[in-house]
């Protein structure tokens, strides 16, 4: 015979067996036989009447309810998975801008940029500790402790500028 149903939920019914014989044919009389081979309406109801169709169309109208309840459960689900969406849309977006402060500062502070900025640094400092020379001897620092401080501050600082520039350059 047949075997039970899918292993659906709400559907407890089992398959009806196949029948080998059908009884309520063999109990019909000739012209019975005969309208239903000439009358296809009056076909589809002897067969509606089956008992086996009958339960047939139990379980399937069973299953179409089951399923229905499943189009709300799909539709709270669409429901959750664009609010994911959305979430990790957001997320995805922070992580985007985040990502390039990150590659920014990173470039920023490269090996390349960090010599350049100290080659830059150093140039301004030789430049102030020249301005400093030119005051000194034009007269416009009439203290030679003063300007002895002041320029030895300003080369100091451009000597150390450029050693961690080339220490640095010697890397990149």
């Amino acid at each position: 015979g047949g075997g039970g149903g899918g292993g659906g939920g709400a559907a407890h019914i089992s398959t009806p067996p196949i029948p080998n014989s059908f009884p309520q044919l063999e109990a019909m009389k000739p012209a019975e036989l005969g309208e239903l081979l000439n009358d296809e309406r009056a076909l589809r109801r002897f067969v509606q009447s089956l008992d086996g169709v009958k339960t047939m169309n139990k379980l399937r109208d069973d299953l179409k309810n089951a399923d229905g309840g499943d189009e709300a459960s799909a539709a709270e689900l669409d429901r959750q998975l664009a609010a994911a969406r959305a979430k990790r849309d957001a997320a995805k977006a922070q992580f985007d801008e985040l990502h390039g402060k990150q590659v920014a500062v990173s470039e920023r502070l490269s090996i390349h940029s960090l010599v350049a900025q100290l080659g830059a640094l150093a140039d301004e400092a030789e430049r102030d500790s020249d301005a400093v020379a030119r005051e000194y001897l034009d007269g416009a620092i009439g203290d030679e402790r003063e300007f002895k401080r002041r320029f030895l501050q300003l080369r100091t600082l451009y000597h150390l500028r450029a050693a961690k520039r080339e220490s640095l350059g010697l890397r990149a």
